[in-house]
């Protein structure tokens, strides 16, 4: 019985609930209490998403570790995954060319995103020291 799910972009008005969702569903594993700037969520509704629901999930997920207490547009920005680096069934597809420090800064949110915003374990999995991984996200959070 095929059941047909129109992509994301084709469904903008759940792009705010299903972004609140997320940031509920962080800030209630993390004991925060973050929330998006008004102009963050129509910066998030205008994108595209054609990684779809799990790219969303994805960007709210590195805008949430990127911010402090409201998740602005910059951040939401920021988050949005860049075309040269596709992530996939846990692997990180990078094109050649890509500049290295966009393919760090990329595997360490697409790590904390596997470890569902565990530092803990993602740091273990980079093979760097949790104290390393706070002062590259505090670096991406001053860019």
């Amino acid at each position: 019985f095929p059941l047909r799910v129109p992509p994301l972009r084709e469904r903008r008005e759940d792009i705010a609930l299903l972004a609140q969702i997320f940031l509920d569903q962080l800030n209630y594993r993390e004991g925060a209490s973050k929330a998006f700037s008004k102009r963050c969520i129509e910066e998030l509704t205008e994108h595209s998403w054609p990684g779809n629901v799990r790219e969303l999930k994805n960007a709210v997920s590195r805008a949430f570790i990127m911010s402090e207490d409201v998740i602005e547009v910059d951040f939401a920005r920021a988050a949005a995954p860049s075309r040269k680096l596709v992530v996939r069934d846990g692997c990180l597809d990078v094109k050649v060319g890509t500049p290295l420090a966009e393919v760090q800064r990329e595997i360490i949110f697409a790590t904390l995103a596997h470890f569902d915003g565990d530092k803990r374990l993602a740091a273990q999995a980079l093979g760097v020291s949790l104290k390393t991984l706070y002062n590259r996200l505090e670096a991406y959070r001053t860019e």
